[in-house]
């Protein structure tokens, strides 16, 4: 009968057990693909492949394990006892702390250039090993965000910039003629470098980030010149408004004169903002007015800013609002799963739901 021998260097939890329960996980580690844990101090670790980001937990199994080895004269040396194995299950990147780094060195003319020369500033290098994502997930998150690299470092714009940047090309073009809807990169750029405040100096590559922000490129990927999207154009205005009333009550009508009047004598007479461009940036509720007539209110309450944890999402949503019609919650839950069904069954389980007399459906919290 074989004997099991437990060396004297034996140390308990020397090992850890990870459970494949991703097809592409396996397929990652098959193929060879580097696998990396990330997280700070404070965060929950997470398991990263080129591509994919998953949550790593513990969970404990019916009985424990013994890791072994066995010896030509039949013994088994026992190398550790585990009484636990890891979950590896895919999960949101964690791409938040791009903001929270980038924040503090947002780009916001040459002048203000010198007074964050101080500030820590991150190269791609970095936020690989700081940002809990993927090299793919992290590179879709700095795009998303029109994020470039300036002097080796990742960089953002500032949104009052972007807001001066845009008032300039827009008011620019259109006094030397030029349509909104084909601006060619080279009048793009020396109309932009007109600005008043040392315009001048402002690099390309902050230019070409704010064009991507304002519009789309025309003959891609030469990137010709470009196009002033409305869709684009409204939301960045609409939310910059917003934003800067944060906490703020607007009455739904005064803001919509505002933010068209914006719109209209900074960029385009014939560009139409409407509520729906600003989906997933605020929320609307009715007060009974001086008169009993209903008033609509909106606050700023952008999507981006709640937790992307499942739990703690719906608490931030519930804690705002006791009562979500489906319409309503749908854009603050459609970034936790690319799955209609996924989040259908996230609804079943954080919520509870009941029809309307007009066959509507309004959910309340299940969390308590």
């Amino acid at each position: 009968m074989p004997e099991l021998i437990y060396s004297a260097t034996f140390k308990k939890g020397s090992y850890k057990l990870l459970e494949l329960s991703s097809e592409s996980l396996v397929a990652a580690i098959e193929s060879g693909t580097k696998l990396v844990i990330k997280g700070q101090p404070e965060d929950e670790a997470v398991l990263c492949t080129d591509t994919q980001t998953f949550n790593l937990t513990e969970a404990p199994t019916s009985n424990s394990l013994i890791l072994a080895t066995l010896q030509p004269n039949g013994d088994v040396n026992v190398n550790d006892e585990v009484g636990y194995h890891i979950e590896a299950r895919p999960t949101l990147p964690k791409l938040r702390r791009i903001d929270t780094l980038l924040g503090p060195t947002r780009y916001n003319g040459p002048e203000a250039e010198q007074a964050l020369s101080d500030e820590p500033k991150y190269t791609f290098s970095d936020l690989l090993s700081l940002v809990q994502a993927s090299e793919k997930e992290l590179k879709e998150g700095l795009v998303m965000r029109q994020a470039f690299e300036l002097d080796g470092f990742c960089r953002l714009v500032d949104p009052a910039f972007l807001y001066q940047m845009l008032d300039q090309l827009a008011n620019t073009a259109t006094s030397n003629d030029v349509d909104l809807n084909h601006i060619p990169i080279k009048h793009a750029i020396h109309f932009i470098r007109q600005y008043p405040e040392q315009g001048a100096s402002i690099p390309e590559p902050v230019i070409m980030a704010c064009l991507a922000t304002m519009g789309d490129w025309v003959d891609p990927p030469h990137n010709t010149a470009i196009r002033l999207d409305e869709y684009k154009v409204c939301r960045f205005v609409g939310e910059y408004l917003l934003c800067s009333g944060r906490n703020r009550d607007w009455e739904q009508d005064e803001f919509s004169r505002i933010w068209l009047d914006a719109v209209k004598r900074r960029v385009s007479p014939t560009f139409r903002p409407s509520l729906d461009m600003l989906r997933g940036l605020y929320l609307a509720r009715q007060r009974t007015g001086m008169f009993g007539q209903m008033i609509t209110y909106i606050t700023y309450f952008p999507v981006h800013e709640l937790p992307i944890e499942p739990v703690q999402r719906f608490a931030r949503l519930f804690a705002e609002n006791k009562l979500w019609t489906a319409d309503a919650i749908a854009p603050y839950i459609e970034d936790l799963d690319p799955d209609k069904k996924k989040r259908e069954a996230l609804l079943v389980k954080f919520t509870r739901s009941q029809r309307t007399k007009d066959n509507g459906m309004v959910y309340s919290s299940r969390i308590k």
